[in-house]
């Protein structure tokens, strides 16, 4: 399930938790993966957390 969050978009490219999909949109969060909230979530905490 790689990205099922955030390449999805549910969480970062939507903007529910990040601030106008500034956050997993623009990459920052999610493949940085620095909170682990928004777009990382499932592109790099999903992987290791569902696998």
């Amino acid at each position: 399930m790689a990205g099922s969050l955030g390449s999805a978009g549910t969480i970062g490219a939507s903007g529910t938790t990040g601030v106008a999909g500034s956050a997993g949109a623009s990459g920052t969060v999610g493949v940085e993966g620095t909170t682990g909230v928004a777009g990382s979530l499932g592109w790099v905490t999903s992987r290791t957390a569902m696998g």
